[in-house]
Parts: C-alpha cells; structure tokens; sequence
C-alpha cells in the first residue's frame, strides 16, 4: 500500500475507534441515570455479544432493557422496539430506554422487559444503514427473526410473562409498520401494537397520482407502479432529498411485484386481509401533521379505515410534529402512559411498580 493511503488508513481506523470508544462510555454513563438495567447483546462497546439468528444465518445486534427491581423469579411483560429506515438498534437508546425507565418509576407503565433488535441489512460501504421492514425477502428471513429468534432468545434468558396480552410490538417510521405488519399477522404472540410516526399505508397516493398531498376520503387512492425517481420526501435535518427506489426496492423488488408485495404487506390493508376485528388489538398510534415523507397522510387514511370497522385506536396528534427522533421523544411519555394503563387493564394481576428510587449504578459488560 502506497503511504498516502496507508495513512488515510490509518487515521479511518482511529476516527472508527474513537467513536466505537465515545460510544461505550456513552452506554455505560446512560446506564448509571437509568433505575434500570441496559443489558448488552451487540458488538458496540468493545467485545461481541451479539445474538445468533437462525433465520439470518448471521449474528444480530439486540439491546434489553430490565426495570428497577427487576427479579428473575417473577415475570414480567414483554415490549419490543424496532427501529427506523436508516438507523438500528441504537434509536432504542436516544428514542426509547430513558423515557419508559421514567414512566416505570413514575407508575405510569408497570415493570417491563423491552428489547430492541438490530433490523438493518448488512450495509457494506454505503452511508446509510439500508431498512429491512420487518419482511421476509430476497434480503433476507426479517419476520422470521423476529417473531422467532428474537422472541425465542428473551424467553429463554429472562423471565418473560407468557401470552399475547403481556407482549406489546413498537416501532417509530418503518419499525412502525414493522410493529403492525408483524402483529397483525401474529395474532398468537402480540396483542398492543404501536406505531409512532409510522408507515400505515405504503400505498397512499391521492387520485391524480401523488404521494405528498393530505389525506381526503373522497380523492384517495392505490399506488399501482414503483419508480426509482418518485421523491418520498426530504431527511429532515438537512433536506436531502430521499427516493423510493433507495427506501423501497431493496426490500419490496421493482414495479407491479414490489406492489403486489406491498398490497400483501401494507397495515391498512391487513385491517380487511386478516379481518381484524374491533378489540382483537390494543392499537396506539402518534403522529405530527408536518411529517417530511408525508407519513401523517398515510396514518389518516389507516385510521379512517380503522373508523370504518369499528377498530378503536388511541391517537396522539401534535400537528406541528416533524420525522425526526426529538418528536419521538416529545410523545413517548404520553404514550407510555396510555400503554401502562391499558396494560394494567389487560394484566390486573401485575405487581405493583417500585416506588421512586435514587439512580443506581449498574456494571454492564454482556449478558446477565
């Protein structure tokens, strides 16, 4: 290797190791504020704890999160988070752990396991992690690592309550759909289903063909054709432009296969496919009305459906909300709180929380 590149080498791995460093420091101060546990099952704080999936035929990176208190000869609800297009199983740190380890002292959520695996495709040299929806596909067995080696893996090392009622699916953006996809074709294992800012209807399109228009009932219509250069929106922190050949074709294929897939796939189309039924679910969705990929449009015409059979869903709106992770943060302790209660009602035996402790330190090095 010639010098100059042995030196851009040189100083790549340096920047990658600082920031693999900063990182793991940044875990182990984020678990001192925390009345919880986060327990570690990635290779993102120096050594590789990661989980092996069956179903990817590969090792996955998966966070889990135990309450104050926590007991292993007790058990507990289940709630697993999925993140979004373009991030892994890090958004669970800045998006999620901090708020329900609030709500849990507050009373507002009972004690809870979650967890959050990594669902992004193995990315090679690209900038972005590319998104995997949670769907089975040329890409890859995603449901299947889901519902199976994911579900499989908590059951077996941590004292998880058994039966639908106790287990809560989440997701913000395409973990969002991913949360509705996966639970409503899994009716065995999850009943409360959460979507925050979530992809409710992958075919939205008005009547004229465009996808960035508000939600009308008499003007709404069926994506029927995927083009690489129709424009979903913009990265909201810098307005880069982002296509729906990037976003979709990788896990949906091209033209009228990827839209017959999205048809078999698509939540608000599920609602009749598996004739959901008014409480067959606990239903949570939030969302903001200034939503960059026009998501709020999507989640309108979901709940219209929703409206149409009956299906009961609580809604938190915030009209000036944007896709991005500080309005994720802005709604979760109100979701929390309607998750928690509507967990109580479905579990009434569940032990009471813990009353409001100091922070504790935690030594956090790998699976308890």
């Amino acid at each position: 290797m010639h010098a100059p590149r042995r030196a851009i080498a040189a100083a790549l791995v340096s920047l990658f190791a600082a920031h693999g460093a900063a990182f793991a420091q940044d875990f182990d101060e984020l678990n001192t504020c925390l009345s919880g546990k986060l327990v570690d099952f990635t290779h993102n704080h120096g050594g590789d704890c990661r989980i092996w999936s069956p179903a990817l035929a590969m090792r996955r990176d998966l966070y889990v999160y135990l309450p104050p208190g926590y007991r292993p000869d007790r058990t507990y609800p289940l709630l697993i988070w999925l993140h979004g297009f373009g991030g892994d199983e890090r958004q669970f740190l800045r998006q999620v752990v901090v708020a329900l380890d609030r709500a849990i002292i507050a009373g507002d959520m009972p004690p809870i396991i979650a967890a959050a695996p990594d669902g992004s495709v193995p990315r090679g040299w690209r900038p972005w992690c590319p998104g995997s929806w949670y769907i089975n596909s040329s890409q890859g067995a995603w449901e299947d690592y889901i519902t199976q080696d994911v579900v499989g893996f908590l059951e077996s090392r941590f004292p998880i309550r058994s039966g639908r009622d106790a287990h809560v699916l989440a997701g913000w953006s395409m973990g969002g759909f991913g949360s509705y996809n996966i639970g409503m074709k899994h009716p065995d294992l999850f009943r409360s289903l959460v979507g925050i800012y979530a992809n409710l209807n992958l075919r939205y399109v008005d009547c004229d063909g465009h996808w960035g228009t508000d939600f009308d009932p008499q003007r709404t219509a069926w994506l029927t054709d995927l083009k690489w250069r129709y424009i979903l929106g913009a990265y909201p922190r810098y307005g880069f432009p982002v296509n729906a050949g990037t976003v979709f074709f990788p896990a949906w294929g091209r033209g009228r296969q990827a839209i017959e897939r999205m048809s078999q796939e698509n939540p608000v189309e599920l609602l009749d496919r598996r004739d959901v039924r008014p409480g067959q679910y606990e239903l949570f969705v939030a969302y903001g009305g200034k939503d960059e990929y026009n998501v709020d449009a999507q989640i309108d015409s979901f709940l219209y459906r929703a409206h149409q059979k009956a299906i009961d869903v609580w809604v938190r709106y915030n009209p000036e909300g944007h896709h991005a992770t500080e309005y994720v943060n802005e709604c979760m302790p109100d979701v929390l709180h309607a998750l928690g209660d509507r967990l109580r009602r479905l579990l009434p035996d569940l032990e009471p929380g813990p009353e409001a402790v100091a922070s504790r330190p935690w030594s956090v090095v790998g699976g308890p």
